[in-house]
């Protein structure tokens, strides 16, 4: 989206662009929304703009994409490595409401 400023988006229209589901182009939508990087825009259908709250904003975004073009291996490693310590923390939950329980 950063990449067509001035393009208005909807969950089809993202969803064809990225190749995903429109239901997880609303859930993008949804979650760029709530950090304040798109501008909506409610007529007969609600269309959504890239455009960061603050300049500050603009300035994360920037630096995460040229990091990502600089390291994409690196940065899938890291996001891959969170998402499996978040799995076995909540497995590791389980354990111990178990041991509590024996």
């Amino acid at each position: 989206m950063r990449e067509h400023r001035g393009r208005w988006w909807n969950s089809l229209s993202l969803a064809d662009y990225l190749g995903v589901s429109s239901s997880a182009a609303d859930r993008i939508l949804e979650e760029l929304c709530s950090r304040s990087l798109l501008a909506v825009n409610v007529g007969s259908t609600v269309g959504y703009q890239f455009s960061p709250a603050t300049p500050e904003l603009e300035a994360l975004v920037t630096e995460f994409v040229d990091a990502y073009r600089r390291a994409r291996g690196r940065i899938h490693t890291l996001i891959a490595s969170r998402r499996e310590r978040s799995v076995r923390d909540f497995a590791d939950a389980f354990r111990l409401r178990e041991r509590n329980r024996g």
